[in-house]
Formats: structure tokens, C-alpha cells, sequence
């Protein structure tokens, strides 16, 4: 029997996992098992991959003897969450996982502490300065040190604004734009910063960019922190980063001046490598270790259920290319994911039996807008956290084989406590035990959100005859199936008749309408009472003054823009039926595509006019 695998559309049973050969030759030979961690983009869904990496830090410095976590890779959101795994990592435990790293990178942070409409820029509607409190508190953590033994090697993408050219034979040259920078990072005991190294992967044709880590003018944090803030700017929504780095062959350790440097502009480096699990798989490999590692990758949009129900296409051809647009949109996040795992698969088959892929057992609330809709509420990624608490610590007790975790002392311990309180109030909803563990204080205020989350999942399962994200279905979705209602959450509304997804209602509306239903509201939208309607009119308004400030610093473009984020409001939060919203969206794109003409040829005639008049003087 084969190892029980997620990998997309292959699935095994989870019940009777068995050993993956490393982690048979680690018993045997009594050292760790070598764990490398490849993290995923995804927005606001960070908050829920934080919750997914803490409990698997927690694992690791509980069990040294059992794991060794010596690769970590990332990729915008999963560039700062490995970050903060490779300087949590070899510390003490954080017991309550509210005082992690994790937790206070992505829970404080939200649309109102990254949003000023002052600091807009034709570039970037967000700011970084919201994350302040949180950089001063990473700054800490490294300057106050990591243990002697402590090695572990990072590795992030980015891609650059502008692609540099790769000559070719005959003069040709072939542009690239995926960078990978990669930094050995080494504990030299408390109260000393760990030491920096640069690194390259071997074997490569042409010249990989570093950082001047070894530079003593340089500020080694710094870097570590512009290189992960890099990765995830996303395009027009953070701005682009300039990074000092050096062309380097494929020596480790390649000298590199802070003065002599080139300074390249950079971006999300989800644009090309979403799921860096092939610079995972060459890391290890680069480090000897490569046959001996369990891969585990974290990807924020694969979960054990289906993806929400979507509009069949229809033969209006108004909607069919507003659905077309939307379907391309969605569709490139997933595909872009596969593509990684699939390519490593060809290049290595026998790596599928040492590749675990990490699944959600319910839908994430900050999946909705793209990812984004996290930043509008403290509470929805509050639940993303500990969901993904909950995911990884089921998934690894039910593939415990897999990851060499027999016989182990859970970090939750034993049984319900303050600390884990909307651990123990999901496993009671998730699984049908305890169900007086959501009625603790610490659980309570987050019930409408946890009996919305379970009964989206009902919803998007019953919507669905077959088929998951992950190629794996849970209880839940099997039941859905069979028409039985969600179970009901202590704290929470009853579910009453109106759970599921009524025809042609968007998974946001969707979302929206229930939390209302359970009494939330959305306080940092500036709402006083729970209101599906005020919800979405709320959203509206908040892109449409984002896109408003946007075009303003951007003098001709502004209406352009002005009639983009209009368009934007109207597909990403319809007030009316799926079809009128698609219609109107789709018109607004053609007025634009239209109207990109005129504002070129208006820009032409001013242009001369301006030249006209200077002349003249």
C-alpha cells in the first residue's frame, strides 16, 4: 500500500497511513526526521497558514528527538510565516498560542492599520507602517538570539518588477523575473543575532542574486524583513521593494558589498512561483538531505471539501464573459499550485511518497475577495488562526506514521483550557466531542463565526455531488450530501431552514447573510447592528473610496480608475442576483476597455498643448 497522500487529485486513504520510508530509517537509526516546510501565497488567509505553522512549531520544539526542521521556504504571506517559523522555531514554547509570533503578526494587523488614505500611492493603496509593532517585535526575537545547533535554511521568492535578460548562445537572451534568495540562518547562542549566510542553489546556468548578509554595513534584519516584504507585494496593493543584491555563480558564502550592490525593484513573487515546493525539494537536496525529508506543504486554498458552487455558463454572451474573466481569475491561483507539484513529481517520482500536503477541514472566512476579506474583521481571522490550528493538529494525528508523531503528547494537551479554548470549541463542532467546550468565556464571542464556517462547509458540499479540493472529503461533507443540516454551535443562533445557498447567490452574499443571521457585526466596517445588506453596501464603499484615493494620485488615470473600482465593487460585492451584477460588471469593463483610447489621446493633447505653451515662453 502506498503512503496516504493529498496531492490534489490523487488521494489515499488518511485512516491507515503508513510510514513514509524516512520516516521508517529515522526510528530505526534513533535521529530526528527531516522536515521541510514550503508555504503558499494567499492574502489574508496568512492568518489562517500562522495557525497551520504554529502548531507545527509547537510539535517540533516539544519533540526535538522526533523532528528536525531544517528547510523552510515562502512565497508572499508564506515568505512572513516561515520567517516567523525560522525565528520561533528553536525557541521556548509559547504555551498559549495567542502569545506567538504567529498570532501577533496576523490577528492585530488589519484593513484600518494598513490603510491611509495620506499614504496612497499611484503604486500601492496599503501601507506597511501598520505592521510596525509587529516588525519591532520580530527585530527582538532575532536580536535576542538563537540556540548554538540551531541551523535551518530559508529560501523565498520574489520576482522582479523589470526582468533582467539571460544571454543565450548567438547573442540571444532570455528574460528572467523569478528570483529565489536564499539564507542560511544559524543560532550563536542568546543574546547574540544568529549569523547570516548567503547562499545559491548549485547546478544553476546563470548568475542568482544575493544579499550583502556578510556586509557589516549592511542591517542583516533588514534584509531578512525587505526580502519577505518582497515577496508579498502585491502588485498595486503594497508597493514594490528595493533589494541590494550581487550576481552570484553557484558558490555558497559569494561576497557581496552593500555599496557595490545593484538595487532592483520587486514584487509578489506569487506571480510565478505561488507554491515554492520545488525550492524546498532543491534546498534539501543542496544540503545532502534531500532522499532522507518529508516534504510538507502548505497550500491556503486546498481544503477536504469542494470549492463554492459556481454559475454554470450561460449563453448570454454579457455574462459569459464576465464568468470567463472570474473563472480565469480563480482558476490561475490553483493551477499555478499544481503546476509546482507536478513538475517536481515528473522530475522526481519517487518524492510523492515523502510529500504531505496540508488541508483545511472547513472553508476559511478570508477566502472570500480574493483572500482579502480577512482584513476587514478582526474576528474572521481570528477563526482562519484557529482553524488552522485545528487542521494541522487533526491531520497530523491522522497521519501520525506519516509524520513520525506515534505516541505523542499533543500541544493542547489532554483536555479543554483556557489557553486553547477555540481549539477544543472546533474539535467539539468538527468531531462530536464536548460540545460545553464552546460554551467557555474564551470561546464564546467567536461562535458566530465558527457556526458560519460549518455552515458554509454544509453549503458547499450539499451544492456539490462529488469532488473536493484536495481530493479527500470529510464526515461533514458526506453528510451534507445526504441532506442533514450543520450541527449547531453552543452561542450561536439556531441554524434554522435558511443555511444552505440559495440559486445563483454568491459565496460571499452567501457568507455575509449568515454571519448577519448569528448577529455579527462588522464594527470595522463602521456598522453598529448585524445587517446583510449594510455588510455589502459597506464593502462597496470601501473599495470604491480605496479606488477613489487611487485615482486621485494618479491625475489622467482618474476616471479610468474611478470606473475600474466601480467595476471591481460590483463583481467582488453584487448588491443584486449573480447575473444583473455580472451584466453591469462586464459593461463597465467594455466602457473601460473603451474608454482607454480617449484618455490616452486627451493625455497626447495635453502633452502637446503643455509643449505648445512652453515654447511660446
Amino acid at each position: 500500500m502506498t503512503p496516504g497522500l493529498v496531492v490534489f487529485g490523487w488521494a489515499q486513504a488518511t485512516a491507515q497511513v503508513p510510514f513514509a520510508e524516512p520516516a521508517v530509517d529515522a526510528i530505526e537509526e534513533g535521529r530526528p526526521l527531516e522536515v521541510a516546510v514550503a508555504a503558499s501565497g494567499g492574502g489574508s488567509l496568512g492568518a489562517y497558514q500562522a495557525g497551520w505553522l504554529y502548531y507545527l512549531s509547537e510539535v517540533a520544539k516539544r519533540n526535538p528527538e522526533r523532528w528536525d526542521l531544517d528547510v523552510l521556504t515562502g512565497t508572499s504571506a508564506g515568505a512572513i510565516n516561515t520567517l516567523v517559523l525560522a525565528l520561533s522555531a528553536c525557541g521556548p514554547s509559547d504555551p498559549d498560542p495567542r502569545d506567538s509570533l504567529f498570532y501577533r503578526t496576523w490577528i492585530p494587523v488589519g484593513l484600518d492599520e494598513l490603510f491611509d488614505g495620506d499614504q496612497v500611492r499611484p503604486e500601492s493603496v496599503l501601507s506597511r507602517d501598520g505592521f510596525g509593532p509587529v516588525i519591532d517585535e520580530l527585530r527582538g526575537r532575532f536580536e535576542a538570539g538563537l540556540p548554538e545547533g540551531c541551523t535551518l535554511d530559508w529560501g523565498v521568492t520574489a520576482a522582479r518588477l523589470r526582468p533582467r535578460y539571460v544571454p543565450l548562445a548567438d547573442g540571444y537572451a532570455t528574460p528572467v523575473a523569478e528570483e529565489h534568495f536564499l539564507t542560511r540562518i544559524e543560532g550563536r547562542g542568546m543574546g547574540r543575532p544568529p549569523a547570516l549566510t548567503a547562499r545559491v542553489l548549485p547546478g544553476v546556468g546563470y548568475d542568482q542574486p544575493v544579499l550583502p548578509l556578510g556586509d557589516p554595513a549592511a542591517d542583516p534584519f533588514d534584509l531578512l524583513r525587505d526580502v519577505a516584504f518582497a515577496s508579498s507585494a502585491y502588485p498595486v496593493v503594497f508597493q514594490p521593494v528595493e533589494l541590494p543584491t550581487c550576481p552570484a555563480g553557484s558558490a555558497d558564502s559569494p561576497a557581496c558589498a552593500l555599496n557595490g550592490a545593484e538595487r532592483h525593484l520587486y514584487v509578489d513573487g506569487g506571480l510565478y512561483d505561488y507554491a515554492p515546493i520545488r525550492l524546498a525539494y532543491a534546498l534539501s537536496y543542496a544540503n545532502g538531505e534531500g532522499p532522507d525529508t518529508v516534504f510538507v506543504y502548505l497550500d491556503n486554498y486546498l481544503g477536504r471539501f469542494p470549492g463554492p458552487p459556481v454559475e454554470p455558463e450561460g449563453t448570454d454572451p454579457i455574462r459569459h464573459t464576465s464568468a470567463l474573466v472570474g473563472d480565469i481569475a480563480s482558476g490561475v491561483l490553483l493551477v499555478s499550485g499544481q503546476r509546482s507539484i507536478v513538475t517536481l513529481l515528473e522530475e522526481d517520482p519517487t518524492v510523492r511518497s515523502r510529500l504531505t500536503v496540508a488541508s483545511a477541514y472547513s472553508p476559511q472566512h478570508s477566502r472570500e475577495l480574493y483572500g482579502f476579506l480577512g482584513l476587514v474583521q478582526v474576528e474572521l481571522r481570528e477563526y482562519d488562526f484557529w482553524l488552522g490550528v485545528y487542521s494541522a493538529a487533526r491531520q497530523m494525528r491522522e497521519q501520525s506514521a506519516m509524520y513520525h508523531l506515534i505516541d505523542l503528547v499533543p500541544p493542547e494537551g489532554d483536555g479543554p483550557s483556557a489557553a486553547w479554548a477555540p481549539f477544543w470549541c472546533l474539535r467539539a463542532v468538527y468531531e462530536g466531542t464536548n460540545p460545553s467546550a464552546c460554551d467557555d468565556p474564551e470561546a464564546r464571542p467567536l461562535a458566530p463565526v465558527v457556526q458560519v464556517g460549518i455552515e458554509r462547509l454544509y453549503a458547499w458540499c450539499a451544492a456539490t455531488s462529488e469532488g473536493t479540493l484536495s481530493g479527500q472529503s470529510s464526515e461533514h461533507c458526506e453528510a451534507a450530501r445526504a441532506g442533514m443540516p450543520p450541527p449547531q454551535v453552543p452561542g450561536a443562533n439556531e441554524v434554522g431552514a435558511d443555511w444552505a445557498m440559495e440559486p445563483g447567490e454568491a459565496s460571499l452574499n452567501h457568507a455575509l447573510r449568515r454571519l448577519a443571521w448569528h448577529g455579527f457585526v462588522f464594527t470595522e466596517l463602521a456598522l453598529s447592528a448585524p445587517s446583510e445588506r449594510q455588510s455589502r453596501v459597506a464593502l462597496r464603499l470601501k473599495i470604491k473610496w480605496i479606488a477613489l484615493r487611487l485615482a486621485r494620485v494618479n491625475g489622467d488615470q482618474d476616471p479610468l480608475i474611478r470606473m475600474t473600482g466601480a467595476a471591481m465593487a460590483d463583481r467582488l460585492v453584487p448588491l443584486t442576483d449573480s447575473g444583473a451584477a455580472g451584466r453591469r460588471w462586464a459593461l463597465r469593463l467594455l466602457f473601460v476597455a473603451g474608454a482607454l483610447p480617449l484618455v490616452g489621446a486627451a493625455w497626447l493633447v495635453r502633452q502637446r498643448v503643455t509643449r505648445r505653451r512652453a515654447t511660446l515662453t
